[in-house]
């Protein structure tokens, strides 16, 4: 990450100085570098992350939806800031603020580049394994007791008097 961050480009919407300059408070974290060396898959998906991030600030669309793809295929818990990444990428779409061509040569770059590679993913997965979730998803959905509802902390509420 940092070999691509320490290169001064100046891009069309930001410099990669202040990609630095927002990746310098989450690699100062101390929970950050806890988290970070937990074995191997973290630091690989946290590197894969991270160059969304910076993909997505760069304005490189067609790395920015490969990588996401490969971010999520790395770990599901990255469909969260895949998601918000992806919304921020065609808020200016919806809104549209650019023509209706530019928003679906980003749709048709996205199905592209992100949508295939999901697919065959999924596609091979379930052929391999039955299943596109990893084992790891289903252990923790059968070992762990859950709530009996969604709004459970709201039904055992008290009235403060």
């Amino acid at each position: 990450y940092f070999f691509f961050s320490s290169r001064r480009r100046h891009t069309r919407y930001i410099s990669v100085t202040g990609v630095q300059t927002c990746a310098l408070p989450i690699c100062a974290s101390y929970r950050f570098v806890q988290t970070a060396f937990q074995g191997l898959e973290t630091p690989l998906h946290l590197g894969i992350v991270l160059l969304v991030c910076w993909a997505w600030l760069s304005g490189y669309s067609r790395s920015m939806w490969f990588l996401a793809a490969l971010a999520v295929i790395s770990k599901l818990d990255a469909v969260a800031v895949v998601g918000v990444l992806a919304a921020l990428r065609l808020l200016p779409l919806i809104l549209r603020r650019h023509t209706r061509a530019e928003g679906f040569a980003e749709l048709r770059t996205a199905l592209l580049w992100m949508g295939i590679p999901l697919v065959f993913w999924v596609v091979l997965t379930l052929w391999l394994f039955g299943s596109p979730f990893p084992q790891s998803a289903y252990a923790k959905l059968y070992m762990y007791s859950h709530p009996p509802g969604r709004f459970v902390f709201l039904s055992d509420r008290k009235s403060v008097v």
